[in-house]
């Protein structure tokens, strides 16, 4: 699977394909559009891209921004980046063993928004 999020100033739209090829068509149709707003004056030009799920984006004008993802590569990355978060994790907790004023309980003051109100008492 692919996809292709397609950013018109802040509003996004994500097209989604089966195959890289169709992926690389629509990506190079929205390419083609002309750029505004820089002092020059295009002709307008009406591209249409489906994807393969029912979506249909139509624009004039380049979108200010284009990502294209191959989405199983994608997957591969939250995996690894998971992975990674779980390994500082395991160190963070080792480092926390090996700390002699945790293990003393001489650890951060923890202050209870209640202490002074045990047993009924007041300030």
């Amino acid at each position: 699977m692919f996809s292709i999020s397609v950013a018109f100033g802040a509003i996004a739209y994500t097209l989604m394909f089966r195959t890289s090829e169709a992926a690389t068509k629509a990506l190079d149709a929205l390419s083609a559009l002309p750029v505004h707003g820089l002092g020059i004056q295009m002709p307008a030009t009406d591209v249409q891209v489906a994807d393969d799920f029912g979506q249909i984006l139509r624009c004039k004008t380049a979108p200010t921004a284009m990502l294209y993802e191959d989405l199983e590569a994608s997957k591969l990355l939250h995996v690894e980046y998971k992975l990674h978060q779980v390994r500082i994790q395991a160190e963070t907790q080792k480092r926390a063993e090996a700390d002699a004023s945790l293990r003393a309980g001489r650890g951060p003051a923890v202050l209870t928004p209640m202490a002074g109100m045990r047993n009924g008492g007041g300030f």
